[in-house]
């Protein structure tokens, strides 16, 4: 059975409520049914029960990055499934700006939690002031979303006015009609020193970011992200390998790339000239060899070093050593099994020959096609360490469940954040 995205979320919150979670869902006077649609999650998690929220969340089956490299001292939970990423960002303290400044009413805030819709939330009083702080510190202006979001909690307020005389300027001119995103833009330096009253001051450190290991963090987080991150996506034309990597991407979405490692169509100018070149020119055989080889080269390694998370490798360069023959057959294996880096994990996706041809109608010769499959699938189906999955007997949806719940199990889902 596939996970949804509400089910799963559904399942957090009754586990927090069932142990007595001290928590509070930072975008607002939010309901429930509003966040199952949204990006992630953002929870206020109190200190003494992050032990605790930790083991929920793992035993739920969310993962927690190995080096956090965000300004702020907060954790992030995903899981990843497919239906696309499910994200919990906590954070156990308020602060606010480049110099962290801690929030003042922070015991206030936690004795005045409430229910609202099965989930707990600040009141809009305090969700309000949260608010106001995040957008006038950290981002410096507002936009569209955190005006609606904005007004929302406006709406919420009781007929008491707020004690804070800035958050007061603000909740005025709301209900004169008079704030807009632009008057509150123009107006956000005045705010910004009204709600310096709402703030302590402190030297509170967040992370090695802000300490004297400063390089040293950085430059592990950078060797970190640029690991070998690539998965390949094995299957023989027909077996549904391409609908697949497509529904991932999808999933994934910027967090991945994909790549396509076949042999149809050349990028590089060399790869199109020795490789397709004429059979009669002088040292074709080493240019072939040679320019396939540098082609490959040159696609793994303008994804190796990109920002982005997985890359997906459609198909992999281990086919010319599998379709070649004779001498070609070692050159190949010596090239791209010995001397060309392998995927972080594979994945091979199968069918039966009748169901290829039926999906597809170029697939040339039956017979000299069902022997590449039966080759393909002696190699691949027994691998212990490759997962394979029919493509006859499961869906595309459960293909792609099958992979997220794969690479979850492997350090993979750290770069995913």
């Amino acid at each position: 059975m596939i996970k949804t995205r509400r089910s799963i979320i559904d399942a957090v919150f009754s586990s927090l409520e069932k142990d007595k979670i001290t928590y509070a869902v930072l975008r607002g006077y939010q309901p429930i049914e509003a966040l199952y649609s949204s990006p992630d999650i953002d929870l206020f998690v109190s200190q003494k029960d992050l032990k605790r929220f930790h083991g929920i969340m793992l035993e739920a089956g969310f993962r927690t990055p190995a080096l956090n490299a965000c300004a702020y001292p907060h954790v992030q939970y995903f899981l990843l499934t497919a239906e696309g990423l499910v994200k919990f960002d906590i954070v156990y303290d308020f602060c606010f700006g480049d110099k962290l400044l801690l929030y003042a009413n922070k015991k206030n805030a936690i004795s005045s939690i409430v229910s609202y819709q099965n989930i707990k939330v600040f009141p809009p009083a305090i969700a309000l002031e949260i608010l106001l702080l995040h957008i006038v510190f950290d981002k410096g202006k507002i936009d569209n979303h955190n005006y609606q979001r904005l007004i929302h909690l406006i709406d919420e307020l009781p007929p008491v006015e707020p004690d804070d005389p800035a958050i007061q300027s603000v909740v005025h001119a709301a209900s004169r009609n008079e704030l807009s995103i632009e008057s509150f833009n123009k107006s956000l330096e005045t705010l910004r020193a009204g709600l310096l009253s709402s703030l302590a001051k402190s030297n509170h450190r967040a992370l090695l970011f802000r300490t004297k290991t400063c390089f040293v963090h950085r430059l592990r987080y950078f060797l970190h992200r640029y690991r070998n991150k690539g998965i390949a996506i094995l299957g023989v034309d027909g077996s549904g390998k391409s609908t697949t990597i497509q529904y991932l991407k999808s999933v994934l979405k910027d967090s991945c790339t994909v790549q396509y490692m076949g042999f149809r169509e050349m990028e590089t100018a060399f790869g199109k000239e020795w490789y397709s070149g004429p059979a009669n020119q002088p040292f074709h055989r080493i240019k072939l060899y040679l320019g396939i080889y540098l082609e490959m080269w040159s696609r793994y390694i303008k994804n190796a070093f990109h920002p982005h998370g997985i890359t997906v490798f459609d198909r992999f360069p281990w086919e010319a050593y599998e379709n070649a023959t004779g001498n070609g057959k070692l050159i190949y294996y010596f090239l791209f099994h010995v001397l060309f880096p392998s995927p972080k994990r594979v994945y091979y996706i199968h069918c039966d020959a009748a169901t290829a041809f039926q999906r597809k109608d170029d697939l040339g010769d039956k017979d000299a096609f069902i022997v590449k499959k039966n080759n393909a699938d002696s190699r691949y189906l027994k691998r212990k360490n490759i997962p394979a999955f029919s493509s006859d007997d499961l869906s595309t949806q459960e293909i792609a469940a099958g992979i997220c719940n794969d690479l979850m199990a492997t350090d993979l889902y750290d770069f995913l954040f």
